[in-house]
């Protein structure tokens, strides 16, 4: 599963960085994938994981864009929601296909925690979003979000869940202008995930730049063999018990780090 962490911003750069990848014409909508088909956001990466090996349940949504290589999947409807009021038609197109999760037949219920939840082995289908019923403003509520959406394809199932754990159905026109922000993560929120993505990637950089800038212990001379300039390598240490410090070697004529090449040069004992 690849799990996209980025806010509407970041979906933004990517679109234009691929250009236009328009859907094929002719009316037919485009077939639901699975999520780890997606490029997924939404709720973090750790509540997937849970939730996958627990009873716990994500409503999830996806989006196929007329101008978007990738459908594009949430975890959570909230996010969805909102990510669709924050994209523009001129970066993504107008959305091809929306699906979301389909709850009818699970065994849905609401945990004493709050948590949505379902039979470790339910496997919720897909249904278009136009064609689901949406169960909003119930006691349920999935991990770092404050309520949950859960979608039927059945009404009667909808009923059903509302009238034992509160809520009211809506239909998809009006669920994507609810006023979903102090559900869903906000702007501010993704954008400080992306700062401190951000400076971990610096910091990783950071970390092999040091290992490629470390002083040539030797350089391989033209016609020499890599397991002569290895034994004519000065030691680590001094003691033979510990010298295990890879080298860093330099072919003859090459002065950039990036041509330096790291050996293990084994000790008196190891040989």
């Amino acid at each position: 599963m690849e799990f996209w962490h980025v806010a509407a911003a970041g979906l933004l750069v990517f679109a234009a960085v691929v250009g236009p990848f328009a859907v094929s014409g002719g009316g037919q909508q485009a077939a639901a994938v699975p999520m780890s088909d997606t490029k997924s956001t939404g709720v973090p990466e750790s509540v997937v994981v849970q939730a996958a090996d627990s009873t716990i349940a994500l409503p999830t949504g996806q989006v196929s864009f007329s101008q978007f290589k990738f459908t594009v999947g949430y975890y959570g409807i909230t996010s969805m929601v909102a990510g669709l009021q924050e994209s523009t038609e001129r970066e993504f197109g107008r959305p091809m296909a929306v699906y979301v999760s389909d709850f009818s037949g699970t065994g849905v219920y609401v945990g004493d925690d709050g948590l949505l939840r379902t039979p470790q082995d339910a496997d919720p289908e897909w249904v278009p979003a136009d064609a689901a019923y949406f169960v909003v403003n119930s006691t349920a509520s999935i991990p770092t979000r404050k309520q949950a959406i859960v979608p039927f394809s059945n009404r009667n199932d909808a009923t059903a869940f509302a009238q034992q754990y509160g809520g009211r159905i809506k239909q998809w026109d009006a669920v994507k202008q609810l006023d979903v922000r102090s559900a869903a993560r906000t702007t501010a929120e993704w954008e400080r995930t992306s700062d401190a993505r951000s400076e971990q990637a610096n910091e990783t950089s950071a970390r092999a730049r040091s290992l490629l800038e470390r002083p040539v212990s030797t350089t391989v001379e033209p016609n020499e063999s890599l397991t002569a300039a290895i034994q004519r390598a000065p030691p680590q240490y001094d003691h033979p018990a510990v010298s295990r410090e890879s080298l860093c070697l330099r072919r003859h004529g090459r002065q950039a780090p990036d041509d330096q090449r790291q050996w293990r040069k084994p000790d008196a004992h190891h040989r």
